[in-house]
């Protein structure tokens, strides 16, 4: 198995052990502004919390979301990728297929 970056298996085990596992993750906007947009977006959230996650329908930018662990490092160490946008794209088969650019 390649030796991955700390940060990639701290997020990918959150995403799973966390949010897939306690957040409820739902299609906020498939509307026309979705798609003249083309970005998808989706709450994530738990009891008390809410976060928004926008993906983009043509894989044209890194997912984006609206939580301080994003905004605080962006995209320097998780290369645009917080545990609530894996989550997402690993919870809808549509964008499943992005994981790659995490990934390699």
């Amino acid at each position: 198995m390649p030796n991955r970056p700390k940060w990639l298996e701290d997020r990918m085990r959150r995403a799973v052990r966390q949010v897939l596992k306690t957040y409820k993750i739902e299609a906020v906007s498939r509307t026309p502004v979705a798609q003249t947009t083309g970005i998808a977006t989706y709450s994530v959230h738990s009891g008390r919390k809410a976060y928004e996650v926008g993906v983009s329908d043509a894989w044209q930018h890194a997912p984006t979301c609206t939580c301080p662990d994003m905004k605080r490092v962006g995209d320097d160490q998780c290369r645009g990728f917080c545990k609530h946008a894996i989550a997402v794209l690993l919870h809808e088969s549509d964008h499943r297929h992005q994981l790659i650019d995490l990934l390699f």
